[in-house]
């Protein structure tokens, strides 16, 4: 994959433009998540956004939830980052559907601890 799936998703889903409107204490950072400025990063400030449109629009507005916990290595990573960005390029390129509903979507990849084994939850299991 040529650019970074953060950097793409966030092309998509218009944060990069909000960004650059974002006056000098709001929290902007660059598409990796890394702070510019203000103390949280970018991928928290994506992660509250979609937290207030979830809880402006109420817990029945949910349409699928999936969790995943998994372990890959480079290839299937950069393969699964592909696939990804190949069905989000796709729909955010159609035109809006005139009977459609407006949706909101989240994708988001992020490295456990290497002590934490996938699907725990972050809880270690205990023998």
């Amino acid at each position: 994959m040529d650019r970074d799936l953060g950097r793409h998703l966030h092309q998509r889903l218009g944060v990069v433009e909000d960004d650059l409107d974002a006056g000098p204490d709001e929290v902007v950072g660059d598409a990796l998540g890394r702070p510019t400025g203000g103390e949280a990063s970018s991928a928290e400030a994506m992660l509250e956004a979609f937290r207030a449109e979830f809880e402006e629009a109420g817990p029945d507005s949910a349409r699928d939830f999936t969790r995943l916990a998994l372990t890959l290595n480079k290839a299937s990573l950069e393969e699964l980052e592909t696939r990804l960005g190949v069905v989000l390029d796709e729909f955010a390129d159609r035109p809006h559907d005139p009977d459609g509903e407006p949706l909101g979507l989240l994708v988001a990849i992020h490295r456990l601890k290497p002590d934490q084994p996938p699907g725990s939850g972050g809880v270690a299991p205990t023998s």
